[in-house]
């Protein structure tokens, strides 16, 4: 690649970068919650929320949903009038003309969903803004549907053998570094205690260096009476 191009490379790197972050930024967020374990044509119960944080005001704004999947599901949803509308169907919420937000807020909307087929759903929700047909903010979520309850369970006892399989690795991690710590710990033995006072080996020296002063001092005084 050449220099030129390594360039390019970098602002392109640059930009999406920057285009992340103001992103991430957002004054409003929407999604649908999708924490449960779901069911093929079992009805289950969630929550859409638009949540802002000081968000901009928008006079006429509503949520634009888009479905992908195996089939099409229900999205149950009730109004302020109380009729119950299936915003996958119509694919979007709120009146034509929208409605106001703005400021800092929390919507829930209660949304009973069933799904026909087995298999992976994309939900994307879209905050629009129906003035000029922008969009302010929107979410994609991944749902999986299971077949049924055997399927989830066989799913759930793989992921517990998985976990296990994690945790038994992790101790057996845990007991080799205990192990090599205690090898560690074994080879700063002291194999010799430090002495203190004189040694015995001392005083047989010290005790040879006065015999042998006393045999010469023998020896001195024994010639010098010979001599005298």
């Amino acid at each position: 690649m050449t220099k030129r191009g390594i360039l390019i490379l970098l602002a392109i790197i640059i930009a999406i970068s920057g285009g992340i972050v103001l992103a991430s930024a957002e004054d409003y967020t929407l999604f649908i919650d999708t924490s449960q374990n779901v069911l093929k044509n079992v009805p289950v119960k969630t929550d859409v929320k638009l949540i802002g944080n000081n968000a901009p005001a928008y006079q006429n704004v509503r949520i634009k949903v888009d479905v992908s999947g195996p089939g099409t599901p229900k999205l149950m949803a009730t109004d302020s009038e109380n009729i119950e509308w299936d915003i996958a169907q119509i694919g979007y919420w709120g009146p034509p003309e929208g409605f106001a937000v703005g400021g800092t807020f929390t919507n829930t909307t209660p949304v009973t969903a069933t799904f026909p087929e087995s298999g992976l759903y994309e939900i994307e929700l879209s905050l629009i803004n129906v003035t000029d047909g922008k969009t302010i903010t929107s979410s994609k979520e991944s749902i999986y549907v299971y077949k049924d309850q055997q399927e989830l369970d066989d799913v759930l006892a793989g992921q517990n053998k998985v976990n296990n399989i994690v945790g038994n690795t992790s101790n057996i991690a845990n007991s080799t570094n205990i192990t090599n710590t205690n090898s560690q710990v074994n080879t700063n033995v002291v194999e010799n205690l430090p002495q203190t006072g004189t040694s015995i080996g001392e005083y047989m020296t010290y005790a040879g260096i006065i015999v042998s002063i006393c045999l010469v001092g023998y020896f001195i005084t024994r010639n010098y009476r010979i001599k005298s």
